[in-house]
């Protein structure tokens, strides 16, 4: 526990111990009552606390004592801890806490506070077992307390008492043995805690409100009497005899039986089960004290409120009545009869208890019949009063009790009757049966009559009471029963048929609602007469059948309903529904009857009048009820086709409702569908319905539905076929889809059969095809429409006995639809997507069937993959192949013919062939199901080697957009999509081919057996080949040795008719040539051929070594190559010098010849790849054959270049070639080779030329196209390592800014981006000579003509990047601005008024905006980004990235050209965009273009040069916004301060004076206001307006001399001398001149004395 100290509060204990009554363990004597305080009243010895070891133990046990629940609680959780503590340590508790804890233990454990009591005993059951048995000589004080607490009231609390008391006595043999060794002493607690304490002495009226206390005072009684009750259960009877006296002294006490009569419902029941208990053990006693029980039990328990307690009440009065039925008689004593107290008690109802009167009928039958009523008055009285107990208000709210009360009600009122005819001293059966006319009948008549108000007060809960009704008067023991239900039936019957009669005609408003009470009362009256026949009572002996009482009653009731039908014209049905009640509850009262003709007849001759009447509904039901009786079915025929031909030949207006009603039986179930006379008239009209309903007619498709479901039965088969055939017609045609979707779903709403029937139909296939095109239509009401459709189709395969046939069907449509490609055909995602379903909705067992007849075979992949296979792969795509060179060796004359790959495949809507439709499907597949698994090993084989093949087709499309037209056109959004199936295709064939090694050599021989020549079909099963072997070796986890490679593939060909074999076996396998003899002589034996070059370089046998050679060093490892440094020495020599002496690329050739020109750029690109490989293995040999090298490199690549498109076909894999040559010597260059150092030397200014032009030919786009995106790449590296800067005249480069290739676009920019700034130094210089203009360059300006349209771009435009035609539009205004910077102010004006003159930066700022511009129309947040400088490749988001670059640019913009920026920000004709610009500008741009501006005039300040005194000085306030220029003339400065805005500079910054000196006012604000405007019309250049200041100043003080009379040059009023003597030219102050003559009294000049013209001056 808790090391802190607990406070000590105040306590009323220790109050007690000062008024003297007694101190715990000390000398106070006992009180006068001669027995020890109680334990649970809060007056008790003030308790010494034991010194514990912990001293916080005593503060907790101190804690219990305090009034304050939260600290009791503390002190019990802090006890717990303590306890637990010793439990770890091993140690148990001390005795004196252990003593202390069960004085205090009682008192706690009634605490009011909830969790107190619960606390307390749960450490009680802690502290318990902590000290094992020491706590037995402690139980006599705990156990009753601790066994109350078990019956608390709080179910936590009890729990919680329980759990403890069980924890420490776990068997059932301790507990019972803890009752019995302590019985005295829990006997003691429970008298003591009962029967001695009061509210008063358990709560302190002081702290404690008289609620609490009263509710502490009854949880304590309480359960103290539940301890004694379960006492008395538990002790054997032997051992209670031995206490008799105490148990005696216990029940004597008056304050015992006052709890029967006690206000709280907790005190009564346990009360109640107390005396019941004791009932058995201590009969005796109770003999003897029949007056007291009879007082206190019947006399005040039938009169108090028993509202919580009346169950366990009404158990004890059962109890008390079987043993000692004279408490109600002999030993009853009072003013009031117990009969009276009864039933004033059975007026109050079960008062709560749920299962009060079934218990309330038992103690009707053990009752003395003087108790009884003998008179009918007072009959009528008891079951009055129980009749209203039984409609009081709970009751009808709630009633749990299975046996209803008007059971317990019909019991007495039959034991009431038995007592008027038997127990009279002069019987009276007259008044008898008025008691059952008055209180028996009423229930059956508000069973029937239940809206009559008269009968309100017999409500009851069901049918069945009637028909317990009916049986307890048939029962009775008398004649005059039977003769009196006939009589009451008849009456009965009477009021039903009075109803009919009276109910309200057809044109009264009511009319509705008068006929459908009438038909609520005859089924109430036809069930009523079903349960009382099916519930005869065997024991009725003696008396008549029921049926005789009944059936002659309802006979009557079906005779005037037929009459009242003929002579109301079938209006009022409520008398049809009467007959369709009695066919349906009680046929055979008609059966074998003259009514059954009677109705024979009404139905033949009578319904065909009546078919457009309200009762039709009723009379058709009725009819169709009536033909299952025996010999009715020529009737049914006759009357069907009667009534159908009247319909059909009736008023259009209500034809369908009337067809509707008369076919409605038959959706009673499968036993009413029956064959039915057959009306032509009816296939006629169903025909017509059709095509009302296509008009949209929606009501016809409901008629529809029935004729449909029902067609077997009603309709011809042709009919039948026939609108089947044209609802399939109807889903296939535009103008009809909508309507024939709406008209399923209408059908199906009423006929969920409707599907089944249609796919059982030889249309179902057309009709599920159709329907899955309408998911995918154009309009989405149609589509949304076609695809719930198509899902309550599916549930039939789920649900349907036929669901294996229709699977076949829906397979084939799915099928069908897949292979066959039309531009209109379904979509492979939706077909996928259904696929998934019909997957997931059929068996494991039958799935395996399914996808044999779902997927292609063999040959339709076989037929599919063709066109594409023969396809001659691009060469350029051997650059990243794994193949690599192999592309060069396929043969392809067959194929050259091919203008555009596969053109004559068809294609769906989105462009996709039949062979990408299915390996997409497959792949889905795969993805969504275990598809492999659930497969055929046949299937799985030719699904695994077609997803291989069509995976690299797929690959090959997207590395070269249109390499074969897999799909056409090749968007973005159809590559993302291919990009991820490509990527879960992969796995799943890796998953495959690891898990199912077995399976290897199957795949491997079809596709070994299918590369047995040079053809493209060859190539790509070859490149299958490598793929699996390579997913073959990484399953290994090692290099395959020579042991390993037989199990795969043997054959180590050089053959050229074997070359590609060999390719896929090399390329695939990582083979250790060190490990593997085969391979190590393989590579040796092609060195030393190519050494030796027999065959001419162009030749395709030299070719197809060069490859195999390449591609073995490639794959073999490093440390296991076979062949020596001087062998590959040799072999690189050889193949420098061929090239050198011969072929195309020789020292001095002519030019590139055009035979064979193919063959001659695959040698040079295999060549180059060779040496490649070769190099690194001899990087550390000296020698010439690294000039020769890179001489080889110079031939290859000058060729390259002398063409007029180094891009184009075959010339590409060399020009990668010679860049990744070029890169490999480059890294052996940092090795310290000598040669190889000089050699690359003498090489750079060639290198960089030939890079250069190459660069600058690299127009290509490459979004699409891989080997030229990798090639750009490359160059592009090479290009920004180059070391000699040759762009001097960057003009050439500026057209690659718009190049679609994201690396060549890029690197233009870096280099012109850094060489822009460099010259414009020299620009500056030159035009400044030239005396001329400077302008931008025309190509740079050509780039900027149009400007983008915003709305050619979406988000899905920057998905990955910044569009590259956009960023080169940018990036031109970047390099457009970037001429601004080391520019002198002539040449930046020149630019400025050239971009004015090409009005194009007005497209850019609108365009810009409308990007920035966010979904709410707001502009984007940029305060993220360094506005101030933009860096590429550093957003990861490329719309972020965008935000960025387009702030950044428009600070540029803000930056150099202010006056242009803001004339677009004024002409803008919005004015709410003109605020929003201005506050971004504010927000973001402005404090930029400020801090620049300052940072400007800052620099410009300290390069000014001082001449003299009177030179400017200016001060930069950054944090005011503010500059402050001044010059000191006399020791007093002149100065002004130009202020920014917020928003500079789109609004302008302010001139203002601060001190003006030298000139008057006029001329003073002529200079400000000239200032100000410099800055306004010079582009917003601070320094400009000083600039034009310090003009104005140094020009008005130029030539200026101080005042001949105060020698300075400024005056008080700051003037300089403007007064000249004309006699001595000297000048004068105004002012000075002005006191000279008043103190000299004179107007002559101060110097020569001669007059003064002053006025003149």
């Amino acid at each position: 526990m808790s090391k802190r100290q607990f406070k000590v509060q105040a306590s009323s204990s220790r109050a007690y111990a000062k008024t003297g009554v007694g101190a715990f363990g000390g000398f106070g004597s006992s009180t006068s009552l001669g027995s020890a305080p109680s334990q649970l009243s809060y007056i008790t010895e003030p308790l010494e606390y034991p010194s514990a070891s912990d001293p916080n133990v005593t503060i907790a046990l101190k804690g219990l004592s305090k009034k304050d629940s939260i600290t009791k609680i503390k002190a019990l959780e802090d006890l717990q801890a303590y306890v637990s503590s010793l439990e770890v340590d091993g140690d148990g508790v001390e005795d004196g806490i252990l003593e202390a804890w069960t004085r205090l233990y009682p008192r706690t454990s009634i605490d009011n506070a909830l969790r107190v009591r619960q606390l307390a005993h749960m450490f009680q059951g802690q502290i318990s077992l902590s000290s094992g048995k020491r706590i037995a000589k402690y139980m006599p004080t705990v156990a009753g307390a601790w066994l109350a607490g078990r019956f608390d009231n709080d179910r936590s609390v009890a729990r919680a008492a329980l759990a403890s008391f069980n924890s420490v006595f776990p068997s059932e043999e301790k507990q019972r043995g803890v009752w019995v060794v302590f019985e005295k002493a829990i006997l003691s607690y429970s008298r003591d805690a009962a029967l001695e304490e009061t509210p008063s002495t358990l709560s302190d009226e002081r702290t404690v409100s008289p609620d609490d206390a009263e509710g502490k005072y009854a949880r304590v009684v309480a359960t103290s009497l539940s301890v004694v009750t379960n006492l008395l259960e538990e002790i054997p009877e032997d051992k209670i005899r031995e206490q008799n006296s105490l148990y005696e002294d216990f029940l004597s006490n008056e304050k015992l039986w006052s709890f029967i009569s006690n206000a709280d419902a907790f005190i009564r029941r346990s009360a109640y089960k107390l005396l019941r208990m004791c009932i058995k053990v201590q009969k005796d006693f109770f003999n003897s004290h029949l007056q007291l029980i009879s007082s206190t039990v019947i006399v005040k328990g039938l009169s108090i409120n028993q509202t919580g307690s009346s169950w366990d009440y009404i158990e004890l009065l059962t109890d008390l009545t079987k043993i000692f039925p004279t408490i109600w008689t002999d030993a009853y004593s009072n003013k009031k009869s117990a009969t009276s107290r009864l039933c004033h008690f059975l007026s109050k109802g079960s008062q709560g208890s749920g299962f009060f009167y079934g218990q309330l009928a038992a103690l009707f039958r053990c009752l003395p019949l003087e108790i009884f009523p003998s008179t009918l008055p007072g009959a009528r009285d008891m079951l009055e009063s129980l009749r209203e107990g039984i409609n009081s208000k709970p009751e009808g709210i709630r009633n749990l009790d299975p046996a209803s009360p008007w059971i317990t009600y019909i019991a007495l009122a039959r034991k009431l009757f038995v007592q008027l005819t038997t127990t009279q001293k002069s019987p009276n059966a007259d008044q008898a049966f008025e008691l059952l006319r008055g209180s028996l009948m009423p229930i059956i008549d508000h069973h029937l009559w239940r809206g009559n108000k008269e009968w309100k007060e017999w409500a009851i809960g069901q049918g069945s009471d009637s028909t317990s009704a009916f049986y307890s008067i048939i029962d009775l023991p008398t004649a005059r029963s039977t003769e009196f239900l006939t009589e009451q039936w008849l009456r009965l019957a009477n009021t039903l048929i009075e109803n009919m009669k009276k109910s309200l005609p057809e044109q009264s408003q009511g009319f509705e609602t008068s006929q459908r009470e009438i038909c609520q009362q005859g089924e109430r009256w036809f069930v009523l007469q079903k349960e009382i026949l099916n519930d005869i009572h065997p024991h009725l002996t003696g008396k008549p059948p029921v049926r005789v009482i009944i059936q002659p009653s309802s006979l009557s009731i079906i005779r005037e309903a037929m009459s009242i039908l003929k002579s109301r014209n079938g209006k009022p049905f409520g008398a049809a529904s009467a007959i369709e009640s009695c066919l349906r509850e009680t046929p055979g009262f008609i059966t074998d009857t003259p009514l059954a003709e009677e109705l024979a007849a009404f139905f033949t001759e009578d319904i065909a009048h009546l078919v457009f009447s309200p009762s039709f509904g009723f009379l058709s039901s009725a009819l169709f009820r009536f033909s299952r009786l025996n010999g009715q079915n020529h009737a049914f025929e006759t009357s069907y086709t009667a009534a159908s031909t009247a319909i059909l030949r009736g008023d259009p207006m209500g034809l369908d409702d009337a067809l509707r009603n008369l076919l409605t039986p038959l959706s009673w179930g499968p036993e009413w569908e029956r064959e039915l006379p057959r009306v032509p008239e009816l296939d006629t009209y169903v025909s017509r319905a059709y095509a009302l309903a296509l008009q949209g007619n929606k009501e016809k498709w409901s008629m529809l539905g029935y004729a449909l479901k029902y067609s077997s039965y009603i309709l011809s088969p042709a009919t039948t076929d026939s609108l089947l055939s044209s609802l399939v017609l109807g889903l296939s045609t535009d103008d009809k889809a909508a309507a024939t979707l709406d008209g399923l779903q209408i059908l199906s709403a009423d006929n969920k059969g409707i599907f089944t029937q249609l796919l059982q139909s030889e249309h179902g296939a057309s009709l599920m095809k159709n329907l899955l095109s309408l998911c995918e239509a154009l309009d989405d009401d149609v589509a949304a429409q076609a695809e719930k459709t198509c899902a309550e189709f599916e549930s039939i395969l789920a649900i349907s006995n036929d669901a294996m046939e229709f699977r076949k069907i829906y397979t084939s449509v799915l099928k069908k639809s897949l292979l066959q490609t039309e531009h209109n055909s379904i979509s492979v995602d939706h077909l996928a997507e259904r696929a998934v379903k019909l997957h997931d909705l059929t068996a494991d067992s039958y799935r395996a069937s399914l996808l044999s007849g779902l997927l292609p075979d063999d040959t339709e992949w076989e037929e599919m993959l063709r066109p594409f296979l023969n396809i001659s792969p691009n060469t350029s795509m051997a650059i990243g192949s794994k193949l690599a060179g192999a592309i060069h060796i396929i043969d392809q004359t067959p194929y050259a013919s091919n203008a555009e790959p596969a053109s004559g495949v068809n294609r769906d809507g989105e462009g996709y062939s039949p062979a990408l439709r299915c390996w997409i499907l497959v792949t889905r597949l795969s993805q969504s199901t275990n598809l492999l698994k659930h497969s055929e090993l046949e299937c799985q084989d030719i699904i695994i080697r077609n997803l291989i093949l069509v995976l690299d087709l797929a690959k090959d499309n997207l590395s070269l957009a249109g390499a074969n037209n897999l799909w056409l056109p090749p968007t973005p959004e159809v590559e993302t999509s291919i990009e991820e199936l490509i990527s879960y295709a992969q796995m799943t064939v890796q998953d495959w081919l690891h898990a199912q090694s077995e399976r290897w050599t199957g795949v491997i021989e079809y596709f070994a057996d299918n590369a047995s020549d040079l053809t493209s079909f060859s190539f790509y099963n070859a490149r299958a080949l490598s793929f699996i072997y390579s997913v073959i070796s990484e399953d290994s986890k090692r290099p395959l040795g020579k042991k390993d490679v037989p199990k795969v593939y043997t054959a180590w060909s050089r053959e050229s008719k074997h070359a590609l074999k060999t390719v896929a076996l090399l390329s695939g396998l990582n083979v250790d040539s060190k490990a593997n003899a085969q391979a190590d002589r393989f590579v040796n034996e092609l060195v030393d051929e190519l050494t030796e070059a027999n065959a001419p370089v162009d030749s395709e046998a030299y070719l197809i070594k060069l490859v195999l050679l390449s591609i073995a060093l490639q794959n073999l490892d490093e440390a296991g190559l076979g062949p020596s440094q001087r062998r590959i020495l040799f072999l690189a020599n050889s193949l420098i010098s061929s090239h050198s002496t011969e072929g195309p690329f020789a020292d001095k050739p002519a030019s590139l010849p055009s035979a064979n020109l193919r063959l001659q750029w695959a040698v040079a690109a295999e060549t180059l790849r060779l040496l490649n490989l070769l190099l690194p293995y001899v990087k550390e040999l000296y020698g010439e054959h690294w000039g020769a090298v890179l001489g080889l490199l110079k031939n290859i690549w000058t060729s390259i270049n002398q063409e007029m498109d180094p891009y184009i076909g075959e010339k590409l894999p060399a020009l990668y070639g010679v860049l990744r040559l070029l890169l490999t010597l480059k890294k052996l260059r940092k090795q310290s080779n000598e040669d190889l150092d000089e050699a690359l030397q003498d090489f750079e200014t060639e290198e960089a030329n030939l890079l250069l032009t190459t660069f600058k030919a690299s127009h290509l786009p490459d979004e699409s196209h891989q080997p030229l995106r990798i090639v750009n790449d490359l160059l592009c590296r090479h290009v920004h390592s180059l070391s000699i800067v040759s762009t001097k005249d960057p003009n050439d480069l500026y057209q690659l800014l718009h190049v679609r290739a994201s690396a060549v676009q890029q690197t233009a920019f870096d280099l012109l981006h850094g060489r822009i700034p460099e010259i414009q130094g020299q620009v500056s210089i030159d035009i400044a000579l030239a005396k001329s203009n400077a302008r931008l360059p025309p190509e740079l300006l050509s780039l900027v003509t149009e400007a983008p349209k915003a709305d050619h771009f979406d988000e899905n435009s920057f998905e990955y990047s910044i569009p590259l035609s956009l960023r080169g539009y940018l990036y031109a205004w970047r390099l457009i601005f970037d001429h601004f910077s080391n520019a002198s102010h002539k040449v930046r004006s020149d630019y400025i008024e050239s971009i004015h003159k090409s009005e194009n930066l007005t497209g850019l700022l609108d365009f810009a905006f409308e990007l920035l511009e966010g979904k709410q129309g707001k502009l984007v947040d940029v305060s993220k980004c360094n506005i101030s400088d933009y860096l590429t490749d550093v957003e990861e988001n490329s719309r972020k990235d965008l935000n960025w670059l387009l702030a950044h640019i428009y600070y540029l913009c803000l930056e150099h050209a202010p006056a242009l920026i803001k004339k677009w920000w004024l002409d803008l004709a919005k004015r709410q965009r003109q605020l929003a610009i201005l506050s971004w500008t504010e927000k973001f741009i402005s404090p930029l273009v400020i801090a620049s501006s300052l940072e400007g005039v800052s620099e410009w300040a300290q390069e000014q040069e001082t001449s003299g005194e009177r030179e400017m000085t200016v001060k930069v306030s950054k944090k005011a916004r503010e500059v402050i220029a001044s010059f000191e003339v006399d020791e007093q400065a002149m100065s002004i301060v130009i202020r920014l805005p917020n928003s500079f500079p789109l609004e302008n910054a302010t001139v203002e004076g601060m001190n003006r000196l030298a000139a008057n006012e006029r001329d003073w604000q002529g200079w400000l206001i000239s200032t100000r405007g410099v800055i306004r019309f010079s582009n917003g250049g601070i320094i400009e307006g000083l600039m034009s200041w310090r003009r104005a100043v140094k020009g008005a003080l130029k030539g200026q001399t101080e005042c001949s009379i105060c020698y300075s040059l400024i005056s008080e009023d700051k003037q300089l001398p403007s007064k000249r003597c004309a006699t001595c030219s000297n000048l004068f102050h105004s002012l000075c001149l002005l006191k000279w003559f008043k103190s000299s009294n004179t107007s002559s000049c101060p110097l020569c004395r001669n007059p003064f013209n002053y006025a003149s001056n």
